[in-house]
């Protein structure tokens, strides 16, 4: 039986409203919650204890969760951190989020907008990601996760207080490598649109903050990443399986979470990047372990951790930790393999995608769990489209 980990939690707010909600809900749980109503407080009280979790106000005690939480992110990295306000407030959060200071955010009031469902959820994805191990690994392997210049400069870029997309166009035009791909990607049919975009500044605004930020760190990622020729092959299969899976995700967000097929689709394309990792750092050891697999029917997780102490989902999900991006591309990529009952929005819809393809590369011989949801769903119809897509490989491929 696997050991049940426990997390510190620590709430920064001034509101004893919302303070008491919070109170409520860690009673009698295993974690240790910590309340805090200042800056000062919770800093103090960091400094003896690390953080999980820290869920802030985005106003409180006369200064902002914005610059507690970029205090967070350079002294804290393995934290969570999760931003909250009332609703009159939700475009600053989102903005939150879309800039990197924030994984997640949530609106008051509690019962209504099920805050208590998301913390719970979010906890679930903590104890999945295994930051320490992944630290360890990638320390050992002499690979530190350190965020790419071009996205350091982005997120100063982003965060400022007198942001202008013509600023984050600047900054992105400075790699005309980078430029190039992502140009080629956003014009690629992971993501549909009317007319074909001929600029990096129309790319841009297509995409949004949020969006742009995912995908030029996936270009910086495969620039970094680049496989020993003797993995290059195995390395190219993953990354077609990844943006097929980001135009199935596409797809499928657009019949169940309409909005979101933009964000569905990034979250799928990252989702296996612990893989593009073992193969770029230890490719013989990952040859070696997929034939194993192979051979005795074994579960890619099992063998990853017995192998490297961290299985792929693991690290990828923790290395889109490190390098601020939302919790629901965390969550693609650490609980994409779970049991598709377990799982609902964009991480589901990846799941999905991801489970179709597996399903059509294999010529059936792998099994999953999709028919639990045919009465539900139109599973056929994704297996179907999954079919479609693989044997138009190649014609429309940015990797």
């Amino acid at each position: 039986m696997t050991k049940q980990r426990n997390y510190t939690i620590m709430i920064v707010d001034d509101n004893p409203e919302s303070v008491g909600f919070f109170k409520t809900h860690f009673a009698g749980c295993r974690h240790l919650a910590c309340y805090c109503g200042s800056e000062k407080a919770a800093k103090s009280l960091m400094a003896g204890v690390y953080p999980d979790i820290v869920v802030s106000r985005l106003h409180f005690d006369n200064t902002s969760g914005k610059k507690l939480f970029l205090y967070v992110t350079e002294q804290y990295p393995n934290a969570i951190r999760i931003i909250f306000s009332d609703e009159s407030e939700q475009q600053n959060l989102i903005r939150m989020v879309a800039t990197g200071i924030a994984h997640r955010y949530f609106c008051m009031p509690w019962e209504k907008n099920g805050v208590g469902a998301i913390l719970a959820h979010d906890l679930l994805t903590r104890s999945r990601l295994r930051v320490h191990n992944c630290w360890r690994y990638l320390k050992a392997e002499n690979v530190m996760p350190a965020i790419p210049s071009v996205m350091r400069e982005i997120e100063e870029v982003v965060q400022d207080d007198d942001f202008a997309m013509d600023k984050l166009v600047e900054v992105i035009s400075k790699d005309p490598a980078i430029a190039a791909i992502l140009l080629q990607v956003v014009n690629s049919a992971a993501f549909p649109k009317k007319a074909v975009i001929g600029d990096l500044h129309h790319a841009v605004t297509f995409l949004g903050i949020s969006q742009t930020r995912e995908l030029v760190l996936y270009v910086c990622a495969r620039q970094i990443l680049a496989p020993p020729r003797k993995c290059s092959e195995l390395f190219r299969l993953v990354s077609t399986h990844s943006f097929l899976c980001s135009r199935l995700a596409g797809i499928i967000a657009r019949q169940l979470m309409p909005g979101l097929e933009k964000a569905a689709s990034t979250a799928a394309l990252l989702h296996d990047i612990g893989k593009l990792i073992f193969f770029s750092v230890n490719c013989n050891r990952y040859l070696e372990l997929l034939d194993f697999q192979a051979a005795f029917d074994q579960s890619s997780a099992d063998c990853e951790i017995k192998e490297f102490g961290v299985s792929h989902s693991q690290l990828g999900s923790s290395l889109m930790l490190w390098w601020n991006l939302p919790m629901t591309m965390i969550e693609s990529a650490a609980n994409h393999n779970l049991a598709l009952d377990k799982l609902s929005g964009i991480p589901r819809c990846v799941a999905i995608a991801d489970r179709c393809l597996r399903e059509v590369e294999s010529n059936g011989e792998v099994i999953t769990d999709l028919d639990t949801l045919r009465d539900e769903f139109p599973v056929d119809e994704w297996r179907t489209l999954a079919g479609e897509l693989l044997a138009s490989e190649g014609a429309d491929i940015a990797v």
